[in-house]
């Protein structure tokens, strides 16, 4: 099965991803103001509702979550994917604008990139504790993709891909002569 998206306008943000198995997608639903859920192997549609501004979505390595960067509501929403459940939110008070969210493969920590305040949240799956990579030169941060040992930030503005290094949290921007990046991915093996 595939999953197509199709944009109107050039406002419009979709950002989806599947499970491991492909029997589902997540697609963050920004104008609708929801989480769409489609069935990989029937095509139907479902809706999540309860976002205000969806624009990021990452599925658990376990697959009993997903996490949702909320934009303009300033907060990353839970979605419960074993049970249905209501919607619960992360709030931080660090949180703005964040534009999307990524799980570690170890599914121990999240990172969010948090256009509003130019940083990288950290959120703790552990404990719920979040820490900011701040003052290291990400412009308007709107993705972000994780691999074993490093992420990549998509900064909108200043063309520039960030890198950070784990565990160090060291930041550098090596990649360069990007126009309004909006997103990034890594593949699985981290090559291309």
């Amino acid at each position: 099965a595939s999953l197509i998206a199709v944009l109107h306008g050039s406002r419009e943000r979709v950002t989806s991803c599947s499970t491991r198995d492909s029997s589902f997608a997540l697609v963050a639903n920004w104008d609708g103001k929801n989480v769409g859920r489609i069935d990989l192997r029937t095509g139907e549609v479902s809706f999540i509702p309860g976002f205000t501004r969806p624009a990021g979505v990452a599925i658990a390595p376990s697959g009993a979550y997903a996490l949702v960067a909320n934009g303009s509501a300033d907060n990353i929403g839970r979605i419960n994917l074993q049970i249905e459940a209501p919607v619960t939110f992360i709030e931080d008070k660090g949180f703005d604008f964040p534009l999307d969210v990524v799980i570690s493969p170890r599914g121990d920590f999240a990172l969010v990139a948090n256009a509003g305040k130019n940083n990288i949240a950290r959120l703790d799956l552990h404990n719920g504790d979040v820490s900011y990579i701040e003052d290291a030169g990400f412009k308007n941060p709107e993705g972000v993709a994780i691999a074993s040992g490093f992420a990549l930030v998509a900064n909108f503005t200043g063309g520039k891909l960030g890198r950070i290094d784990f565990p160090s949290g060291a930041v550098s921007f090596p990649y360069h002569g990007f126009n309004g990046a909006r997103d990034v991915a890594i593949a699985p093996d981290a090559s291309f």
